[in-house]
Parts: C-alpha cells; sequence; structure tokens
C-alpha cells in the first residue's frame, strides 16, 4: 500500500507524527510525507524530535496571503504531487486550509482519502473560522473516517456517513503527548504556573482584547506565574504585546512543542482556545477554561473535565478565580481522548480498507 500523508501545520505534525512512525513499522505499507509549508517554520524542529522525515516540502505560503490565496497554492502544489506519487490512499488531518486542500486535491483524482480525527463538530460554520466548514467539505470527500471519540462517531453517522467506514480511535495528540512526557529531560522548576493560549480567527480583536484584560487582572491579583506563548500570527501576537507588555504576565516566543509539554505539567490551570491544548491539557489532568463560545470537544465540557468561559472578562476572571482558590474543581478527564494508542488502531484499520478498496 502507497499512503501519501499531507500535512503543513504545526498541529497537524505533532498528530501525524505517531501515524507516521507506526507505518515505519509495517513492511506493507509505504508512507510518503508532504508538506504544505503552511507553518513553514515550526515544522523542522517538530519532525527532528518526533524522528520522522518530510519526503516531499512545498512551498504553499506566502507573507501576508489571504485564505483564498493560501488555498489555491496547496491545491495547485498537491496536485502534481498526487499525479506523481499514484498513492492508493491521501491521508490528511483535521480542519486547516492544507487538510481541505489535500482531501479536494485526491478527491479530484479518485484517490481514496482517509481522515483522521473525523467528525469533530460545532454545528456553527462561524465558530471556529474557517476549520468548522474545513471539516464538513473533507467529510465529504472522505472514503475512511477515523474518529477520535464516540462522539464524533455519532455527528458521522447522524449526517448520514457509512458506519462501516467509520472508525473509532482515540486522538492521536494523546499518542505524541506520551511520546513527549518519555522525552522531558528532569525539570529545572516545579514552580506552579497558569498556563494561556490564544490564537482563534473569530476572537481577534474584540474578543482577544477581552481575554488579554481578563489576564491582566488575573496576574495582578495572583502571586501564581502566568505565562502566555505567544502564537506565530503577527496579527495575535502583536495584539497581546501591545496591550499585555510590561504586566507581569510573562510572554514567550512561540515555544517548542518538548517546553509546551513542559509547561503544561506545571500548570494548576490552563486558559486556551486552541483544540489541542484542550485534549492535552485534559489528559494530564489540568483544569481548563475554553476562551469560545463554542467547542467542537464537547466531551471535556460534559465529563465536566473543562468550563466553556467564552471570551467575557469577568466570566473568565470569576472561574478562573474559583479554581485558583480551590473553591471549584475539574473533574479528572485523563482517559476522555484516549490512551496513547490511537496511531496504531488506524494504521490497523488502514490494511481493513486495503482489502475493500485495492484489488
Amino acid at each position: 500500500m502507497r499512503l501519501l500523508i499531507i500535512l503543513g501545520t504545526r498541529p497537524e505534525m505533532i498528530k501525524l507524527a505517531p501515524i507516521i512512525r507506526e507505518c515505519k513499522k509495517h513492511t506493507g505499507i509505504e508512507a510518503v510525507v508532504c508538506s504544505t509549508g503552511q507553518h513553514d517554520t515550526l515544522l523542522d524542529g517538530l519532525a527532528v524530535f518526533f524522528e520522522i522525515s518530510i519526503d516531499i516540502a512545498l512551498h504553499a505560503r506566502l507573507p501576508g496571503q489571504s485564505l483564498t490565496s493560501l488555498t489555491i497554492r496547496c491545491l495547485e502544489q498537491i496536485h502534481p504531487v498526487i499525479e506523481q506519487q499514484q498513492p492508493d490512499f491521501v491521508m490528511v488531518q483535521g480542519d486547516t486550509a492544507t487538510a481541505m486542500s489535500g482531501a479536494l486535491a485526491a478527491f479530484q483524482q479518485n484517490i481514496p482519502v482517509v481522515h483522521v480525527e473525523a467528525g469533530l463538530r460545532t454545528y456553527d460554520i462561524q465558530s471556529p473560522f474557517p476549520e468548522e466548514m474545513y471539516r464538513r467539505l473533507i467529510t465529504l470527500a472522505t472514503q475512511a473516517h477515523m474518529a477520535p471519540t464516540r462522539t464524533a462517531v455519532r455527528n458521522l453517522v447522524h449526517e448520514g456517513v457509512d458506519r462501516k467506514r467509520i472508525f473509532c480511535t482515540g486522538n492521536t495528540s494523546i499518542d505524541a503527548l506520551q511520546w513527549a512526557i518519555d522525552r522531558q529531560p528532569p525539570p529545572t522548576s516545579d514552580e506552579p504556573l497558569v498556563l494561556v493560549t490564544g490564537h482563534r480567527r473569530e476572537n481577534i480583536g474584540n474578543g482577544l482584547y477581552s481575554l488579554c484584560k481578563a489576564i491582566r487582572e488575573l496576574a495582578a491579583r495572583h502571586k501564581v506565574k502566568f505565562i502566555w506563548p505567544l502564537h506565530p500570527n503577527p496579527h495575535v501576537a502583536s495584539s497581546v504585546q501591545d496591550f499585555l507588555g510590561g504586566s507581569s504576565v510573562q510572554l514567550i516566543p512561540p515555544a517548542e512543542y518538548k517546553t509546551f509539554v513542559g509547561l503544561l505539567q506545571r500548570a494548576v490551570l490552563v486558559i486556551t482556545d486552541s483544540g489541542g491544548v484542550q485534549e492535552e491539557a485534559v489528559a494530564l489532568g489540568k483544569p481548563v477554561l475554553i476562551t469560545r463560545v463554542t467547542t467542537e470537544r464537547a466531551e471535556a465540557i460534559e465529563h465536566g473535565a473543562a468550563l466553556l468561559v467564552g471570551t467575557d472578562e469577568d466570566n473568565i476572571i470569576q472561574q478562573a478565580e474559583a479554581i485558583l482558590s480551590g473553591s471549584l474543581t475539574c473533574e479528572n478527564g485523563r482517559a476522555i481522548y484516549g490512551n496513547g494508542n490511537a496511531a496504531g488502531r488506524i494504521v490497523h484499520h488502514l490494511s481493513q480498507l486495503e482489502a475493500d478498496f485495492l484489488p
């Protein structure tokens, strides 16, 4: 079986790396890794850390480009790769422009698509934007849906996807997290901290401004250290720096994955709008405040392992205060998103697909 794995962003690399490594163990799978370069400066270190390699490096990213430009360039550059490689399957992950373009390019050449982390939904087309639209489009082009949770499976079945084409696997983010924890050096500090991240497009502007005000107020009230690794999006980073520069909040450059996992391990509270960070923090038993009005990872909310707080300043402060004071606790949701064996399950299902799709 020849498998073309298309990725382009940091989260895609993190969540596909365990599958790429697992494929190496199977002599019957020839995995070719293609990067669009959507996060061009963030992938090299990750590839080294996860002990994988990128076989084909594209250059779809341009400074300051629009989503339309990025999508066009991804499609134009992925199409000839598929023509040249002639894969039996194309694998994409998540809900990025790279994933959507890879799925569409494969569909247009009649190549079966395998979608990792399939079935996540908010059913609000504007939240998250544009990810909710991307993942719905990917579903339409997909022949094998690797759903991370039973909720994701139910979403796909509700939408009319053939149940025989849906596989419940767990989330490979937990596989990657365990890999990182196993390779953590001895900690240089066990000082507790509050870890903050923010990057969603729908939050840029008033939402991000409100979050910054809440974090500044919380940091002024509490002795615990507040650390915010800035997102590489320059619009996000400059907005946060403009408002929080000079405050007691420690703003740091985008953290390498291993470093970020070390911060997560020390966190007494995580405040984030990131889907991947929600999974990682919950898997480590950390209380999470999700600064969004919707989440496609509703399992943590339903289990009581995370709270959906939006970007209202007063609500963020109130809920964070309750957790930091100990008056509010979150349930332990460590196993919600899997036990670290998702990549093995996915590769096992690939062998079933080979029998179904290939002569």
